[in-house]
């Protein structure tokens, strides 16, 4: 599968976390986003300490989407 057409891995978001998210400035939460957007390219692929908590280890996108 081209880098393309690869499918990201999702996002599950708590209550709490969508709170924190609305209270954070613009500036924090546009980081936020960039880090987000290398999470759902990369996964578990991207190494510590970006995936240290992601379930699934060892999984690709393409098993992930499955």
């Amino acid at each position: 599968m081209s880098e393309r057409t690869k499918a990201l891995y999702g996002f599950e978001l708590e209550p709490e976390v969508r709170d924190w998210l609305d209270s954070i400035s613009d500036s924090d939460y546009k980081r936020v986003d960039e880090v987000c957007g290398m999470l759902a390219e990369k996964g578990t692929e991207l190494g510590g300490p970006w995936s240290d908590h992601l379930e699934g280890g060892g999984l690709g996108a393409a098993d992930q989407a499955a």
